[in-house]
């Protein structure tokens, strides 16, 4: 009897191609911006402000669309570094539910 395979391989594609543009993200944040700053200040900077507007925009979605889940609309997708933050959020699965019922 053959077991139904519990990942995609399609759904595997579009986490690695996720990934890359993490990765490629941090790449360009590093090397690009304040001259006075190091490429790991460049990044801990854009990745607090990333966490900033994560949470303005989980509180926007709450309150447009109350607690029921359901896809996410065309208009409310993330931004790239929301996603990014939001990703990292969603590694701890416990904390990210504890968190959404409060």
């Amino acid at each position: 009897r053959k077991t139904a395979p519990l990942v995609r391989v399609e759904h595997l594609q579009a986490h690695l191609t996720l990934l890359h543009v993490f990765h490629s993200l941090k790449s360009t944040v590093s090397a690009t911006g304040a001259p006075d700053l190091t490429p790991e200040e460049r990044w801990v900077t854009f990745v607090h402000r990333a966490v900033a507007r994560f949470f303005t925009w989980g509180e926007r979605v709450v309150s447009w669309r109350g607690p029921e889940v359901q896809p996410l609309k065309a208009l409310e997708i993330p931004p790239i570094d929301v996603l990014m933050v939001w990703h990292a959020y969603l590694l701890n699965p416990r904390c990210y539910y504890e968190d959404c019922i409060r």
